[in-house]
Formats: structure tokens, sequence, C-alpha cells
């Protein structure tokens, strides 16, 4: 018995073992880290997009013929806001999984810092969708040759009011983004 290790010895010493090879996941963190960057870049092109569409839409006349422009052009913006808002969950998604594991709470820190971000990104698709749907009515009114100022203004109103407010939270998550980009930073997370 004098050459034998004692079960519990053996079992703690792998288990210490383990805790200290096998349950750090800086590497699966830093994978989240990289697949949720692509999908906020991808979250910026497409807000982009969108962006430049709402242009092309506003800068038509009223009329038969630009309205009928404005209507294909407003319907291709479902798609985006679509594609904007999966981006958005889908890198919310792995922050998310950052915060379950076993890192430096850094790493769990600066992933809650993107979370808010991508739920503060996410806010601003109903207000796309009802810039959307208002410049849909504008636009199918005036493809219709029914629509007067009368008509329009309270639309034309509301879509300022709602472009204001989506301002304000891109504004807010460029903000956010500032933060949690000096975060990861400061805390040289890139480097791990």
């Amino acid at each position: 018995m004098h050459g034998m290790k004692s079960p519990v010895v053996l079992a703690l010493a792998v288990v210490l073992l383990v805790g200290i090879l096998g349950c750090d996941q800086t590497a699966d963190a830093t994978r989240s880290i990289s697949a949720a960057n692509v999908e906020i870049k991808r979250y910026a092109q497409v807000s982009d997009e969108l962006a430049g569409l709402r242009e092309q839409i506003v800068s038509l006349p009223l009329d038969r013929r630009s309205a009928s422009r404005a209507i294909a052009l407003t319907r291709q913006m479902d798609a985006k806001i679509d594609a904007q808002s999966r981006a958005a969950r889908a890198a919310r998604t792995e922050f998310s999984r950052i915060k379950d594991m076993n890192v430096r709470k850094d790493y769990k820190t600066y992933a809650e810092k993107e979370i808010s971000l991508t739920n503060t990104l996410l806010e601003t698709a109903p207000i796309v969708e009802a810039i959307e749907r208002d410049l849909l009515a504008i636009y199918s009114a005036g493809e219709q040759g029914r629509s007067t100022e009368r008509d329009v203004s309270p639309l034309r109103r509301n879509i300022d009011a709602k472009t204001r407010q989506l301002s304000d939270l891109e504004q807010l998550a460029a903000r956010k983004e500032r933060i949690a980009s000096d975060f990861f930073e400061a805390q040289k997370l890139a480097g791990d």
C-alpha cells in the first residue's frame, strides 16, 4: 500500500489538473467575440443600405411615376430590416455565450457592454418599420393620385419624429460601442 496513491488524492489531482488546463474558455470567448464582430459589421452595412434607401425614397417627388419607384424601394426595406435584426440578434447570442464561460471577469464585463449595445440596435427595428409604413402610405396614395399635402403632412411629421428618434438611438449605440471598444482595449482582451 506504500506505493499506491489514495483514490481521493488521485481524484483531487485530476480535478485540479482539469481545472487548470481544461476549463479556461478564453479561446472560445475570443471566437465568440470574432463571430459577433462579423455580425455587427453586417448590421452596420445593412444599416447604411437602409439609410440609402430612405434617402432615395424621400428625394422622389410625390407623383404617380415616382410613387411606383418609391413603393418598390420601400418594399426593399423589409428584407433589410429583417437582415439587420438577424445580425444584431446573432451578435447578442455570441456575446451572451461569454457570460456562461469560464473566463476572466473582464470578458464577461465586455460581453455585458456589447449585449447592451445590441439591445439598443434591436430597438431601432420597430422605428425603421414605422418609417417604412408611413413612406408606403404616402407613396401608395400618390400612386393612386389621391394624395394631398393635407393628407401627407401628418405622415411626414411622423416620419420626421421617428427619424429623430432613430438618430438618437444610433447616437446612443455609437456611445455604447465606443465604451465597449475602449474597455476591450484597456483590458487588453485582444492579446489573450
